[in-house]
């Protein structure tokens, strides 16, 4: 029989080991973020629709609200400030 503070003890084993996956999960996707500015074209805050999020610019993340987006990063726009500024740590200004 497996005792209750065994049991906790394996769940916070558990419980830490996928948070620290989720982590490098994220840092490794980043990494893999092109440091290029993005793709977005129709930029534009006067319409309905469209798409909206934040893209990287080269240099830094911006919110972007893109009416009839013409981009090939149209559909790849971060959810978030913080999500698009992890994918790009890696990227100095300039990179490419």
């Amino acid at each position: 029989m497996i005792s209750p503070a065994s049991a906790r003890s394996s769940i916070a084993i558990i419980v830490a080991f996928l948070f620290a996956s989720a982590i490098a999960m994220a840092v490794l996707a980043g990494c893999n973020a092109s440091c290029k500015a993005m793709d977005v074209n129709g930029i534009s805050g006067n319409c309905n629709g469209g798409a909206t999020g934040y893209m990287w610019t080269g240099t830094s993340c911006i919110y972007t609200h893109a009416c009839n987006c013409t981009g090939a990063d149209c559909q790849r726009l971060y959810p978030s400030q913080n999500s698009c500024d992890n994918a790009h740590l890696h990227c100095s200004p300039g990179s490419k």
